[in-house]
C-alpha cells in the first residue's frame, strides 16, 4: 500500500512537472527537470537548425522549456515583425555571463530609461563621429587601401601563397569600430589587433544563440558553472576588459573637455556633468565599450568572410560583379557609397549573402520589458520569465518566401528591369527599437570593404584543395568555417 502511495505521488509529482502555463504556444513534451534539452541536442553549436525543426512541427509561435526555464521561438514574417514592433516585447533576458558578473550593464542585454538612454546616447555621439555618414568612409578607404596591401603581403611575390580569409578580413573590420571608441587604430600586422580578434572570436564561438548549456540547465550555473562555456567566456571578457581599461585611463588623463576626439571622450565629459544620467560611470563606459566593439567586430568579419566564399563558389557571380565595377566605378579609384545606387548587381549580391549567411541566426534574445506580467501575442500568452527567440535563419531559409532558398541567387533581389527590389522577409540586422545599433556603418563598412576587394583582385580555391564547405561555425554570431584562397590581382 505504502509503495503504491509513493508511486503516485511521484507520478503526480512528475505530471505537475510537464505541466505548462494556460495558454502556452503549442510545443513538444515538456519533459521533468531538463524540459526540451534532448529536442535540442541535435547540434549543439548549430541550435538555430534544430529549433527551426520544431518551427515546421508547430507553427509560427512555439513554446519549449531548456531545463526549466520557458522559451518562446517567434517565426515567419508577419510574426516576426509584429513581435519586433510589440513595446512588451523590447525586454532582455538576464544573460549567463550577467549572472555570472552579478551585473546588467552595457546596451545589448539593459532595458527600460538606463537602455534608453544609453542606446540614445551611443547613436547620437556615433553618428557625431561620422557613423552611416560620408565622413566615415575616408575612413572606411584608409582601413581597405592597407588591407589591399596586407592581402598582397600574404600572397607573397609571386602571388603563389594562399590567404587565410577570416584573418584578412576580420582585423580590418574590427579598425573601423575601434577607432570610433578610441581615435586609435591598429596596423594590420600588429599582434595586439590579431590577439583582440582571437579574443573575440573565442568569446562568441563559445557561446551559442540559445544560450549554451548554461542556457538549457541554468541551475548548471549555481551550482556547478564550470560544467558550462560561462567560466572560459568571462575569461575571454575579462581580458577584453583590462585593454578597454587602460585605453579609458589613458583618456581620462589626457582628456580635453573642448575638444572630445573619439567615443570615449564623449562619454568621459557626459559623465562630468552635474545632470548627467546615473547610467553614466565608469563600469557602464567599460561595458558599453565592450558591447559596441564586440558587435561591430565579429558581424562585419562574418559577412566579410561569408561573401568571399560565395564568391569563390560562384565564379560566375564573382565575374559578374566585378565587370560591373569596372563599368561603374572603372579601376582608377575606390568604390564609394555614391555608387551604390547604379551598383545594382553587386547589392542583389549583398542581400543574398545576408540572407543565407544570416550571422545572427536567432537575434539577440528577447523578454517581456521588465519581466512585469504575462503578455498575449497572437493569442497565446508568453509568460513573464521567458526567453524569447527571433527565428532570422528560418525565416531567412524558408520555402514559402524565397521558393528555392538553398540556392544563391542574388537576381531573386532584381526586378525585371534589374533594379534593387526590397523584401519584408529580409531582416539582417533586426528592426524596431531593438534593431543592431550600429546597421548603418555595418552595411558601409562591408559594402565598400566587398566591392574594393573584388576590384582589384580575383578570389578562387586554391589548387589542389578541396571546395570549402558553406556550412558555418557555430557560435553566437555565424561565421565561415576557415578556408583558404588564391588571390590574384586583376589588373
Amino acid at each position: 500500500m505504502l509503495t503504491l502511495l509513493l508511486f503516485g505521488l511521484v507520478l503526480l509529482l512528475l505530471l505537475l512537472m510537464m505541466r505548462k502555463p494556460k495558454r502556452f504556444p503549442p510545443g513538444p513534451i515538456k519533459w521533468p527537470l531538463i524540459g526540451n534539452v534532448l529536442d535540442l541536442k541535435s547540434d549543439d553549436m548549430h541550435p538555430h537548425e534544430s529549433i527551426g525543426k520544431l518551427a515546421h512541427k508547430y507553427g509560427e509561435v512555439v513554446g519549449f522549456y531548456l531545463g526549466r526555464a520557458p522559451v518562446v521561438l517567434i517565426s515567419g514574417v508577419s510574426a516576426i515583425r509584429e513581435a519586433l514592433n510589440q513595446p512588451e516585447l523590447q525586454g532582455r533576458p538576464t544573460s549567463a555571463v550577467n549572472k555570472l558578473e552579478k551585473k546588467k550593464l552595457g546596451v545589448v542585454f539593459t532595458e527600460d530609461d538606463f537602455w534608453k538612454e544609453q542606446r540614445r546616447f551611443s547613436l547620437r555621439h556615433l553618428r557625431e563621429l561620422g557613423m552611416g555618414k560620408r565622413e566615415m568612409e575616408s575612413v572606411i578607404h584608409e582601413e581597405i587601401q592597407d588591407l589591399l596591401e596586407e592581402a598582397k603581403r600574404l600572397a607573397g611575390s609571386d602571388w603563389k601563397n594562399t590567404v587565410p580569409v577570416r584573418e584578412l578580413v576580420s582585423a580590418s573590420g574590427a579598425n573601423v569600430i575601434y577607432h570610433m571608441l578610441t581615435g586609435k587604430r591598429f596596423e594590420l600586422t600588429d599582434p595586439k589587433l590579431k590577439e583582440l580578434m582571437s579574443i573575440i572570436h573565442n568569446l562568441t564561438s563559445l557561446i551559442n544563440a540559445s544560450g549554451g548549456l548554461a542556457g538549457s540547465m541554468p541551475i548548471l550555473l549555481r551550482i556547478m558553472p564550470s560544467l558550462t562555456e560561462y567560466p572560459e567566456a568571462l575569461k575571454y571578457r575579462k581580458q577584453l576588459y583590462k585593454h578597454l581599461t587602460e585605453i579609458i585611463n589613458e583618456h581620462k588623463k589626457n582628456l580635453d573637455e573642448n575638444n572630445p576626439m573619439d567615443f570615449i571622450d564623449m562619454f568621459l565629459i557626459e559623465m562630468k556633468k552635474s545632470d548627467a544620467h546615473p547610467s553614466f560611470h565608469d563600469e557602464q563606459l567599460l561595458y558599453l565599450c565592450t558591447d559596441l566593439f564586440i558587435a561591430g567586430s565579429d558581424t562585419t568579419s562574418g559577412s566579410l568572410s561569408f561573401a568571399i566564399l560565395h564568391m569563390i563558389l560562384y565564379p560566375g557571380i564573382q565575374t559578374e560583379i566585378q565587370k560591373e565595377l569596372d563599368e561603374v566605378v572603372g579601376r582608377e579609384r575606390l568604390p564609394s557609397l555614391k555608387d551604390k545606387t547604379q551598383l545594382r548587381y553587386t547589392e542583389a549580391t549583398l542581400c543574398e549573402l545576408y540572407r543565407v549567411s544570416s550571422v545572427d541566426p536567432l537575434a539577440v534574445p528577447h523578454a517581456v520589458l521588465n519581466s512585469a506580467q504575462d503578455v498575449e501575442f497572437r493569442g497565446y500568452v508568453i509568460p513573464k520569465d521567458a526567453r524569447v527567440l527571433i527565428n532570422l535563419y528560418g525565416l531567412h531559409m524558408d520555402m514559402k518566401y524565397w521558393r528555392d532558398p538553398d540556392n544563391f541567387r542574388p537576381d531573386r533581389f532584381l526586378d525585371n528591369q534589374g533594379n534593387l527590389l526590397r523584401d519584408d522577409a529580409l531582416i539582417p540586422f533586426g528592426l524596431g527599437k531593438r534593431s543592431c545599433i550600429g546597421e548603418s556603418m555595418a552595411r558601409n563598412n562591408i559594402f565598400l570593404t566587398f566591392t574594393a576587394l573584388l576590384q582589384k583582385y580575383n578570389f578562387r580555391i586554391p589548387d589542389g584543395e578541396r571546395t570549402p564547405s558553406a556550412q558555418p561555425d557555430g557560435g553566437l554570431v555565424l561565421c565561415a568555417k576557415p578556408f583558404r584562397v588564391k588571390i590574384t590581382p586583376r589588373f
